[in-house]
């Protein structure tokens, strides 16, 4: 990317990049990567250039999708392992696995 290119959208050109390349290296080329990651930031500064964009750490949404995580690797006697893996306490695995159970009851009769 040129030099006086906006730090932001090298950092997230160079980000999309390493992504790909950890998922398609072999299938595309690195130039054929460089190229649609930069095709990527072109397209996002086109459409919301100049637009204050905000971007939130959305915490609800990594807590549920970890909690979803801890409830698929519960087999229903690995609450010491869950809760050592996840950095959590005994209690709030029996809690979250707790809370899971009822979101998939309601989920299916509801």
């Amino acid at each position: 990317m040129a030099t006086d290119y906006p730090i932001f959208l090298i950092d997230t050109q160079e980000f999309i990049a390493e992504k790909l390349q950890a998922r398609l290296a072999g299938k595309l080329s690195t130039d054929e990567i460089e190229a649609l990651s930069c095709e990527v930031v072109e397209e996002i500064r086109a459409n919301h250039g100049g637009e204050p964009v905000y971007i939130p750490k959305a915490a609800s949404w990594d807590c549920k999708n970890q909690h979803d995580e801890i409830f698929k690797k519960f087999n229903g006697a690995n609450h010491h392992e869950l809760a050592q893996n996840f950095n959590r306490s005994l209690s709030q695995i029996y809690r979250i696995v707790d809370r899971c159970r009822q979101n998939n009851k309601l989920e299916r009769h509801g």
